[in-house]
């Protein structure tokens, strides 16, 4: 398995290049921070696209605007990207990044889960 830190996040790589996420205490990214953390990923990732599972449980982390406009559009560094789910225990704050998704989708499918292996399947249908 390949690792590597960034911020108050470990980033990990898995079986079928699955790009795991696991944020350690509450964080704030900006533009710049996505676009190292993208950065990072590509680097680790072997395979030419790859998926992300982010387990934010009861983590907070949040793109401030300029990072969510990044996010949504169509950069290159993004385009490795076959689908993210995210794993949030809380039911409302699934249902509130749900609603901020119809609202404002990113270039790729993308979907919250309570369950961390809903959400495992869910990315596996993605390929």
């Amino acid at each position: 398995m390949l690792s590597a830190q960034f911020k108050t996040s470990r980033i990990e790589v898995r079986n079928n290049n699955r790009v795991y996420i696991i944020p350690e205490a509450d964080d704030i990214y900006n533009a710049q921070d996505f676009i190292e953390l993208l950065t990072i990923i590509n680097n680790l990732v072997e395979e030419e696209r790859y998926t992300i599972l982010m387990k934010l449980d009861e983590i907070q982390v949040i793109l401030t605007k300029d990072a969510r406009n990044l996010f949504n559009s169509d950069f290159e560094l993004k385009k490795r990207i076959i689908a993210e789910a995210v794993v949030i225990k809380s039911t409302s704050s699934m249902i509130l990044y749900n609603l901020i998704l119809m609202v404002s989708p990113p270039s790729f499918p993308f979907k919250a889960f309570k369950d961390e292996g809903k959400a495992n399947d869910w990315l596996d249908r993605q390929n």
